[in-house]
């Protein structure tokens, strides 16, 4: 993995050939795979810490609920959980210290190697001369693409392992709370997907923009510039709004859902099915429902980040 990997760029036959029909979400992820494939060396090293810290994350539940089980017994009990799990714990946040360090620098050392391929995959497929709308689409379009790209790499694996971790660690310690987790997960599922559709659709607008600000860059249509950017201006604003919205919208519904479910659990157990409502279980369940929400949040913004610079990848490898 040494800085010679930026000279290995997708060779002229491996370059997505020019879609004769809409290209569908399956066939953007297969065109993209080669583009991450050439510099193999990083996307493994990515890959492997980005799973490595979604799964030792959740690992602190297990941690919480021992602790709290054994403060909550009497005589020498809670001094021995003291000892016995804390330096567990400790272990634990070590190792999320030295991932999460290991996963922005790898972030900042392989994402310049994609942003850098989609310009020559653009750059060998473009048919004008128009050198505005050449730079927009270098600055702007391969900047967002590479953006896309990092939900392949780095989002959809952290989201995939840390739900299958937090899930794991629920049913293996306090079983019978695991469809009051799913309860909370599912519904925040379909809020996202909800909001994504605005998200997509005003990106798309302003991508149109951007290149119109490009194309009226000169001393001599200055008024016209000042419509465009304004214009850019409103569709910048509704995108934030709308992503805004999403992600709060994401914590709200998360924790009220969490707090809803505890206070029903302490107070009608037998109706929801809980035997299980011992100071350690509720310890558990909002802690999975801290560590759930971080996956949940994050395909939130994966999915808003996605709609938001999928038009920029679709341009960068097809228009």
């Amino acid at each position: 993995m040494s800085a010679s990997v930026v000279e290995t760029a997708p060779p002229e036959s491996r370059r997505p050939e020019e879609p004769e029909e809409p290209v569908s979400s399956w066939r953007l992820f297969r065109d993209t795979m080669p583009l991450l494939l050439c510099h193999r060396g990083w996307f493994a090293a990515v890959l492997v810490v980005t799973v490595l810290n979604a799964v030792l994350d959740p690992m602190q539940g297990v941690v919480i609920k021992k602790v709290t089980d054994g403060l909550a017994g009497k005589g020498g009990a809670a001094g021995d959980a003291m000892i016995q799990y804390i330096p567990w714990y400790i272990a634990i946040l070590i190792g999320l210290a030295i991932f999460q360090f290991m996963e922005k620098s790898l972030k900042g050392f392989y994402d310049p190697l994609i942003t850098f391929a989609l310009q020559r995959i653009y750059l060998g497929r473009r048919t004008d001369d128009d050198l505005t709308a050449i730079i927009s689409r270098l600055q702007y379009d391969c900047r967002d693409a590479r953006k896309a790209v990092e939900v392949y790499v780095r989002d959809i694996p952290a989201i995939t392992v840390g739900l299958i971790t937090v899930f794991v660690v629920q049913w293996s310690l306090s079983p019978e709370w695991l469809p009051a987790l799913l309860l909370i997960a599912v519904p925040n599922l379909a809020l996202t997907l909800w909001l994504g559709r605005p998200i997509r659709r005003s990106n798309r607008e302003m991508f149109i923009a951007v290149t119109d600000v490009a194309r009226s860059a000169s001393p001599d249509t200055m008024d016209e510039l000042h419509k465009k950017q304004e214009s850019l201006y409103g569709r910048i604003w509704r995108r934030e709004s709308w992503m805004g919205f999403s992600e709060v919208m994401m914590q709200f519904t998360i924790w009220i859902g969490c707090l809803v479910i505890v206070f029903a659990a302490r107070t009608i157990p037998g109706r929801l099915g809980l035997s299980d409502v011992s100071p350690g279980s509720l310890a558990l369940f909002v802690a999975n429902v801290h560590f759930l929400s971080k996956p949940l949040i994050n395909i939130g913004k994966a999915y808003n980040k996605f709609c938001s610079t999928e038009p920029a990848l679709r341009r960068a490898l097809y228009e």
